[in-house]
Formats: C-alpha cells, sequence, structure tokens
C-alpha cells in the first residue's frame, strides 16, 4: 500500500524499509519483522518492548512481517 503524502515525506525511509525487507526474505535466518506506530501516544516504548520479545517464541510470525499497536 503506497500513501502519496507519506512517500514524499518519508520517501527515503520508506525505500529504506523496503531494502530491508527485500534482505530479510531471502536471508535463511527465521526471522520477524514488527512494524510499530509512531511512537508517539498510540504505543509505548514498554509495549513494543514486549512485543518485540514475545515474537521471539511465535514461531507463525517467523519469516513474516507483523503490525504492533496497543
Amino acid at each position: 500500500m503506497s500513501i502519496p503524502i507519506l512517500e514524499r515525506i518519508f520517501g527515503a525511509t520508506y525505500d529504506d524499509m523496503r531494502w530491508m525487507e527485500t534482505l530479510l526474505r531471502g536471508s535463511p535466518a527465521d526471522w520477524v519483522c514488527l512494524r510499530p506506530p509512531r511512537l508517539v501516544g498510540s504505543i509505548t516504548y514498554a509495549d513494543l518492548a514486549t512485543a518485540l520479545l514475545d515474537s521471539l517464541t511465535r514461531p507463525d510470525l517467523y519469516r513474516r512481517i507483523a503490525y504492533v499497536a496497543s
């Protein structure tokens, strides 16, 4: 999904994110990529840290990209 205004503002960031995810998909490692919302009010750092640690014990998330929200 592409949101034109966000692409304009954060284009380089989104390019970096897509490149990183391409590298992950090509890796033989078990990986989990979590996409948090902005860390300004919508999720706390503590909740994100909990989600990151919890994802390590979730084989159903291995080799997947997941969104995190509170």
